[in-house]
């Protein structure tokens, strides 16, 4: 039945009306839109405008009237109010972007081109958080709202009835699995493939990531040139690092060096000469004898002085020279009594 010839439905007001209520200053939404909030936003904004009956100002259905008729005035008044109502809820520096704009259906396109580009970013997102998302310290009742507010957005981001869709998302279903599980450093390719639209199937987003890994590989892994050099350097004695000031050997240092600490138990220094296979050294009076007889001992004796004051000193067989005491006879009391 028609709603006109029904006079019980009271007609619906025309949406050139204004409430004493209605003024600038006016905020229909809860939160500034920052840009990441705009898929919320923009349906908490859809619905207060429907409200008002001012939708068709940022929808498109209603046209502009000809400046030169009477509702182009009213049109241009409201149309001024719905204008002023979406930049009081988006954040400021965002605002001073669109400033110049006169006409709120402008705004609507502009906000839309922006953050509008496919949801699959956005249900990452989501399924992340809720992956990790766990009660702590918060009661029952605030972890069941945390993860149902999550639960609700996801459903309608993911809102069809259409079967191709349907199978469309329980194929982006295991990629946003996949992509979950991957490591920060494809970061930067795993934003790549969200931001295309639709999701490439999860066949393909292992194709991209495995080629990735392997030319990562590639650039990583030295030539085969390099790695025959370093075995052969490798394979060498290394050269140890440490000489001892003290013995001038290598292999340790000073305060470690045996000549300066001693000699541990049972390791004795090594002879500067190995003994003769000759037999015995010569006596130690022969070899005084052969030493002295280059040079003198003593400091201002000449070596031939030097070798008669041996002489005296040596022992001899006869018991006159026996009694011999340095240069000269003995003396004996008899001589003194004359």
């Amino acid at each position: 039945m028609d709603e006109s010839s029904n006079p019980s439905l009271p007609s619906l007001p025309s949406p050139y009306l204004l409430h004493p209520s209605d003024s600038p200053s006016l905020t229909l939404v809860n939160g500034l839109l920052t840009g990441d909030n705009y898929p919320k936003w923009q349906k908490a904004m859809t619905r207060a405008l429907n409200a008002k009956n001012k939708l068709c100002f940022v929808d498109g259905t209603l046209k502009a009237p000809e400046p030169n008729t009477p509702e182009y005035t009213r049109w241009n008044q409201t149309k001024d109010m719905v204008l002023t109502w979406i930049l009081n809820s988006i954040s400021p520096s965002l605002a001073n972007s669109l400033e110049y704009h006169t006409n709120p259906r402008d705004v609507w396109l502009d906000l839309s081109s922006r953050f509008c580009h496919g949801n699959n970013a956005r249900i990452y997102q989501l399924k992340r958080t809720l992956s990790s998302l766990h009660q702590t310290t918060n009661s029952i009742h605030d972890y069941y709202n945390q993860i149902k507010q999550i639960w609700d957005e996801l459903g309608h981001l993911k809102q069809s009835t259409n079967l191709t869709a349907l199978q469309q998302q329980a194929d982006d279903e295991q990629v946003f699995q996949f992509l979950l599980g991957l490591n920060d450093s494809f970061a930067s390719l795993r934003t790549q493939i969200l931001a295309m639209d639709p999701l490439p199937p999860i066949c393909k987003v292992f194709s991209i990531l495995f080629q990735e890994e392997q030319q990562r590989l590639l650039n990583v892994r030295p030539p085969q040139s390099e790695i025959m050099a370093m075995a052969v350097r490798s394979s060498g004695r290394p050269k140890n690092p440490f000489k001892c000031t003290a013995c001038g050997k290598d292999g340790h240092i000073r305060d470690r060096c045996w000549t300066l600490v001693g000699y541990p138990p049972g390791r004795n220094p090594r002879p500067k000469t190995q003994p003769s296979i000759l037999g015995q050294p010569p006596s130690s009076v022969n070899q005084t004898t052969a030493v002295s007889s280059a040079s003198s001992p003593v400091p201002g004796l000449s070596p031939e002085l030097y070798q008669k004051l041996l002489g005296l000193l040596a022992p001899s067989s006869s018991p006159i020279e026996s009694s011999v005491n340095f240069i000269g006879p003995t003396v004996d009391e008899a001589d003194w009594s004359g």
